[in-house]
């Protein structure tokens, strides 16, 4: 008998966390991730500057890899953002860095949720709650696929 979590007989399903993504992910459908923290905020700024965003596990020592693999710079922790490495999960430090062409962004909440949970799902995408600001609107992005594998 199926969870009752998995709401498995309503078209839209709603669910909290890593293990709720996971009872509602759906190989036929689609799996929106809508993360109140920085993830899905940062990666609509990322988006609407033009960067590919691929989600990554955090922790995960097989990041930078990763990164190296898909030909993207990759966030570091806000607290080493440098010249070198100006990109973070901070919205903030992503509208001051320069627009990368593919970011590899980690987080330990929306970033892995997305990770995890697209591999139950045929298509995965994020959206962000934004103030519209004077200059135009906010957007849902869609982030690239992940492989947890480089």
């Amino acid at each position: 008998m199926p969870s009752p979590c998995a709401q498995a007989a309503a078209d839209i399903r709603f669910e909290w966390g890593l293990p709720g993504a996971l009872a509602v992910a759906d190989p036929a459908g689609a799996l929106v991730i809508v993360d109140v923290l920085s993830f899905t905020t940062s990666v609509t700024v990322a988006a609407d500057r033009g960067t590919a965003v691929y989600p990554h596990c955090w922790p995960d020592p097989g990041v930078e890899a990763f990164a190296t693999a898909h030909d993207a710079v990759r966030a570091v922790r806000r607290n080493q953002v440098s010249a070198k490495h100006p990109w973070s999960l901070s919205p903030a430090h992503l509208l001051a860095a320069p627009a990368a062409e593919r970011l590899v962004l980690p987080s330990p909440d929306g970033s892995t949720i997305a990770v995890i949970a697209a591999r139950g799902s045929s298509s995965l995408a994020v959206c962000a709650i934004r103030r519209q600001s004077p200059g135009g609107c906010p957007n849902a992005a869609s982030a690239a696929p992940s492989d947890p594998s480089p």
